[in-house]
């Protein structure tokens, strides 16, 4: 639940997970003093961390901007300049303890991924058709379904770059549109909502690549297009279509040349476009379980199994 306050300027956030309250409110409690600049100001913690008050962030965030705004590719080259440098600072804080990066990065990317499909399988022909498990064509085109993809996902993961160990760095871990707001005057991003843990509880730091994986999933994943209403996935028994809701349609940024940045971003890590389509697939596909709409979830579903398939 989030409560503004206009009076006070500030933005209250509970949630009945209170783990996940008390990893976010670590998280900002935690920033060097060269990244709070970057993040709104915690102003207050409620009792029993049943949530926590923060400054308001004026404006419109990324996602209502990139979904709904009439910018051009030129804004958009900057703003996203700009998430790619506060991205950088984050990095720029490498974790210090010893610690096995390898097996994180596995439970965030596989063993994440298989729970949360199995969470989903109950909804198979209930409200969700059973084509996304047994196989499906989108546009004419074959695609795997889930069964396919579960049974492919480790070796599928052990034979690219994501699998590689990284040393694991601050992160914010939920960096998507949604959850940035840009301060034109300070040419930076603002950051809200940090996941706050990477395979581990109260864990501000994780594997880079997450966050720009996070970044990728709002473009290459069309997250925020779906979560805003402006695409569903339209099906008839096998055969699956994405459409655009006419009533947001409009010229949108070159959705090309934003994956292209984002990839660039990859190549610091030494990663590709296979990996980047690998790494989003993967964010969609565990993502599902977590809507209650099956509409928002086949899109998201539709839209993971349809990046699987060309991450190879």
């Amino acid at each position: 639940m989030i409560v503004t306050d206009y009076s006070k300027q500030t933005v209250t956030k509970k949630h009945p997970d209170r783990g996940k309250i008390r990893d976010e409110i670590n998280w900002y409690r935690s920033l060097p003093a060269d990244l709070t600049a970057f993040a709104p100001a915690l102003v207050n913690v409620l009792e029993d961390e049943q949530g926590y008050e923060m400054t308001l962030i004026p404006g419109p965030n990324l996602a209502e901007l990139w979904v709904f705004g009439a910018q051009g590719w030129r804004f958009w080259e900057v703003v996203l300049n700009e998430a790619a440098d506060t991205i950088r600072l984050l990095h720029a804080h490498p974790r210090q303890d010893a610690h096995d990066a390898g097996v994180a990065q596995r439970t965030m990317y596989v063993g994440k991924t298989l729970e949360r499909l199995q969470l989903l399988e109950p909804a198979k022909d209930v409200t969700l058709p059973a084509a996304l498990w047994d196989g499906l064509r989108v546009d004419g085109k074959p695609l795997p379904g889930l069964l396919t993809v579960r049974d492919a996902l480790e070796s599928r993961y052990d034979h690219s770059m994501l699998a590689e160990p990284r040393p694991q760095t601050i992160i914010h871990g939920d960096f998507h549109f949604g959850n940035l707001f840009r301060l034109p005057q300070e040419r930076s991003v603002i950051m809200i909502d940090p996941r706050g843990s990477f395979a581990g509880p109260a864990a501000i730091h994780g594997d880079p690549v997450y966050d720009y994986l996070k970044l990728g999933h709002s473009i290459v994943g069309k997250y925020d297009q779906t979560s805003l209403g402006q695409v569903r996935a339209r099906y008839s028994g096998t055969d699956f279509s994405f459409i655009q809701d006419s009533s947001t349609s409009r010229d949108r940024p070159d959705q090309q040349a934003g994956t292209w940045l984002v990839g660039q971003l990859m190549t610091d890590h030494g990663l590709g476009v296979e990996d980047l389509n690998l790494g989003v697939s993967l964010l969609l596909l565990s993502l599902a379980a977590l809507h209650g709409d099956p509409a928002l979830q086949t899109t998201h579903l539709l839209r993971g199994l349809q990046l699987f398939g060309e991450s190879f």
